[in-house]
């Protein structure tokens, strides 16, 4: 039991490890997408207090973007989004509790499995970032023309891809 006690004390450090270092590249890379300064909630020497305060100062800034944050694994699976992004595919939490791809609410039925072997291409071939422009169908029915700004979000400590970061905004047809 107690090797196991460590074992499970180990791993759950190492977890705690990868999962600031991700927390720090998507901050990152989203301050870097919307042209924003990286905020100083990431600099190690803050108090705890103020380490405290700035999770809630960065979760409501996301909330306050005016366009969509999605975040995706390398499956394409949405993991994360925010209230602009979950009010213009007029998501709920529940909904992405079970389970959203970044392909499901595709128009054309043929795009998904474009989309799919592009994606594969993305996390395969990793070329330059360029904006995706397509057409997906919201929950009531309505068509949104959209453009999709994305880039890769890499574990810092390695450089091994774990997703990708994506500023959704509707777009003139």
């Amino acid at each position: 039991m107690a090797a196991e006690l460590k074992i499970s004390l180990r791993h759950y450090q190492k977890l705690e490890s990868n999962t600031a270092d991700i927390k720090r590249s998507t901050y990152e890379k989203i301050a870097k997408i919307l042209n924003l300064p990286t905020c100083f909630l990431l600099n190690e020497e803050v108090t705890p207090d103020q380490r405290a305060l700035n999770i809630n100062c960065s979760n409501q800034l996301l909330n306050l973007l005016p366009v969509g944050i999605q975040i995706n694994d390398n499956n394409g699976l949405i993991i994360y989004s925010n209230k602009k992004y979950n009010e213009l595919y007029q998501f709920s939490s529940e909904d992405l509790k079970r389970g959203k791809y970044i392909w499901d609410s595709m128009t054309d039925p043929e795009e998904p499995e474009k989309l799919k072997a592009y994606f594969k291409f993305l996390v395969e071939d990793r070329p330059q970032p360029t904006p995706y422009f397509t057409r997906n169908t919201l929950k009531d029915g309505t068509v949104v023309p959209l453009r999709i700004d994305w880039t890769y979000l890499e574990d810092i400590s390695t450089g091994k891809l774990i997703g990708f970061l994506c500023v959704v905004s509707p777009f003139p047809a």
